[in-house]
């Protein structure tokens, strides 16, 4: 999962978090999930979620809970390189639980929409 992706640029502004993120077309997992037209796989989809607001928020994270995920459109690696992810985070009352909900674009595209409880490590 390491080289799948690269964060390239973090924003904030309150509770909302803008992430530019960039993925490795010639990561291996393309050339199984599917050889003749690569698509990310959902799992990691979510998984560069989670990562880049652990990033954001400068804390390791897991999700606690997946309230809502709806997968609108498939990322195309080579079509939909780059990836902004619009989330807004809001930290709990508990200091150790967000809520995050928010949407993976690619252009003008949404291609997935997100509400979940994520917690620190």
């Amino acid at each position: 999962m390491d080289t799948l992706f690269t964060i390239e640029n973090t924003t904030t502004e309150g509770s909302d978090h803008i992430i530019a993120v960039s993925l490795n077309p010639s990561h291996a997992i393309f050339e199984g999930h599917f050889p003749e037209k690569p698509i990310l796989p959902g799992v990691c989809t979510l998984e560069i979620i989670k990562r880049a607001i652990a990033h954001s928020v400068g804390s390791s994270l897991r999700y606690e809970a997946i309230a809502d995920c709806k997968y609108l459109a498939l990322i195309e690696p080579e079509k939909d390189q780059h990836l902004i992810l619009r989330m807004n985070v809001i930290q709990a009352d508990d200091q150790i639980h967000y809520t995050v909900k928010g949407a993976v674009w690619s252009g003008d595209q949404v291609k997935l929409k997100l509400k979940s409880t994520m917690i620190m490590l």
